[in-house]
């Protein structure tokens, strides 16, 4: 029983592991190096700079 639980789950995600660096590289490219994210990390520091320069 173990054994062929263990082969059905190696034949669904057998894809999900061979492909890995290509799915955590469109991870990043979405998440990360998204448009927005950018806007967001810009927006953060120039809000972080100027309320450390006040005070």
């Amino acid at each position: 029983m173990n054994e062929t639980i263990r082969q059905l789950y190696e034949r669904k995600y057998a894809r999900f592991f061979t492909n890995r660096a290509k799915l955590v590289q469109a991870f990043c490219a979405r998440k990360h190096n998204s448009a927005f994210s950018r806007e967001m990390s810009r927006s953060a520091e120039v809000y972080l700079q100027e309320f450390l320069a006040k005070e």
